[in-house]
């Protein structure tokens, strides 16, 4: 990343893996969820005390649509990440302006979309503005 004279930033390649709904990584998610869900259960059941199971980190899931369908979405899951790991909180705020690119990978999207947030952090709200490249692609 780098940094400019009035806290402008440049990030010069930022890839996040997203799951969609129905893939293996939910899934598998659900089940260990009920799985933990059943241990309580039987460990009560037996009167044995279970120690509370430790917070799973957020996963990101989201159907494949077009970016700017898709920005509001993840702009809440990324400020859930960010809390679980002790971060600074993320509020979309708008959709500025939005340009569709063609995109290389069969089924793929991508779009220049120009959005604003608020970012906080222990209590102070700062606005940002930011202008990815962004590419959702199966």
């Amino acid at each position: 990343m780098i940094t400019g004279p009035a806290n402008q930033a440049v990030l010069l390649h930022s890839a996040v893996n997203v799951n969609m709904p129905d893939s293996m990584a939910v899934r598998q998610r659900q089940q260990l969820l009920q799985m933990q869900d059943s241990n309580a259960a039987n460990y009560k059941r037996m009167g044995y005390p279970l120690p509370p199971a430790k917070p799973l980190p957020p996963l990101l899931v989201a159907p494949l649509t077009d970016p700017e369908t898709a920005l509001p979405t993840m702009c809440e899951q990324f400020s859930k990440s960010n809390e679980f790991n002790h971060g600074p909180t993320l509020t979309f705020g708008k959709i500025l302006s939005s340009q569709v690119l063609p995109c290389q990978l069969s089924g793929g999207k991508r779009a220049i979309i120009t959005f604003s947030y608020t970012q906080t952090l222990n209590g102070q709200s700062t606005p940002y503005r930011e202008r990815p490249i962004s590419s959702l692609l199966p």
